[in-house]
Order: C-alpha cells, then sequence, then structure tokens
C-alpha cells in the first residue's frame, strides 16, 4: 500500500475573467465555496497550496496586466503560496510546478478550478501519467456550456471518465494530512 502522503493542493484558473466569460459557469457561487472550504483546510494543516493563472494574448480576458486575470478574492493567495502563470491547459507545461511538487516531497495532488474539460482534465492525466496519486475534488471544479453538452453534464461526465486516472472525491470530503 501507499505511505505517508506529502499532498498540495492545485487550483487551476479560478479568476476573475471566469465569471464574466458570456456563458456563465455551472454553479459559481458553491464552486467558489467549494474551493474556497478547499483552501481553508489545506492552510490549516499546512498543506502546501499552488493558484494557476491562464496567460492570453494582449487585448482578451487573460491579458497580462488585466483584472480579469487576477485570482478572484474569495480564494485569493495567502503571501506565502505559489502563484505560477500558465499558458497551457496542463499545468507542468512551461511552467515550474513539477520542481516545486519535487521540493516539497508531494506524492499526491488535490485539483480544483476551472475548466474542467480543459484545464482540470489535462492536468490531471497529467499528473497521473508523472506517477504522482490524483484526488479530483467533485463540486470544485467548473466550466460553462458547450454546443453538445450543460456545464453540468460535462462536469459529470469527467468526474466518470476521470475516475480512471484520480480518486473522485466530494470537495467536503477531503481530509488533508
Amino acid at each position: 500500500m501507499y505511505g505517508p502522503r506529502m499532498q498540495a493542493l492545485l487550483v487551476l484558473d479560478v479568476m476573475n475573467a471566469i465569471f464574466e466569460l458570456p456563458i456563465p459557469l455551472h454553479d459559481p457561487d458553491g464552486f467558489l465555496a467549494r474551493v474556497g472550504a478547499l483552501l481553508d483546510r489545506a492552510r490549516v494543516r499546512r498543506v502546501p497550496v499552488v493558484h494557476f493563472r491562464q496567460l492570453g494574448p494582449a487585448g482578451g480576458l487573460f491579458a497580462p496586466g488585466g483584472r480579469g486575470r487576477e485570482l478572484h478574492p474569495r480564494v485569493a493567495p495567502a503571501p506565502d503560496e505559489l502563484v505560477i502563470d500558465k499558458r497551457e491547459p496542463d499545468m507542468f507545461v512551461g511552467t515550474s510546478l513539477a520542481d516545486a511538487l519535487a521540493a516539497r516531497a508531494v506524492a499526491e495532488v488535490v485539483i480544483c478550478g476551472f475548466a474542467t474539460e480543459g484545464c482540470i482534465d489535462t492536468t490531471v492525466r497529467s499528473a497521473w501519467a508523472k506517477g504522482l496519486r490524483v484526488v479530483l475534488a467533485a463540486g470544485a471544479h467548473t466550466t460553462t456550456a458547450n454546443a453538445v453538452l450543460s456545464a453540468q453534464q460535462i462536469v459529470q461526465h469527467h468526474e466518470l471518465v476521470l475516475a480512471r486516472f484520480a480518486q473522485v472525491v466530494p470537495a467536503a470530503e477531503i481530509a488533508f494530512m
């Protein structure tokens, strides 16, 4: 079986801009509350927290220096928490995440944030492929609808599919060690 777990909480793209998209998020208030509760529990246990911000082209919602790129105030990072800017949907590509996790001997990541079918899906699979144990915080990731599926359907579908690569655990039941 597994030995002691050094964990980290990865909070993906919970920026002001996602609340300003033309298509609304699935359960935005519940999502923010669950991410906030995860942060509170991680901080009490002194679990490393890493926040991510999408970096997009000038003039867009995710443009450098824009208000949209600011992390949402309800889940803002504490002064000692790492904030990583990224351009890709995989938090490991082109970032310092792998080095940061290795430096802290992290063996398990808890993942929450935006967007379920993009950054969440890609990062869950990537972390699993790198040999990390992965926990997907059910209810603490969200997205918008697309031309085929509602946002709720996307979230439910991905929780089913990603169970191949992660433990899918309701956010309220995640206990940090």
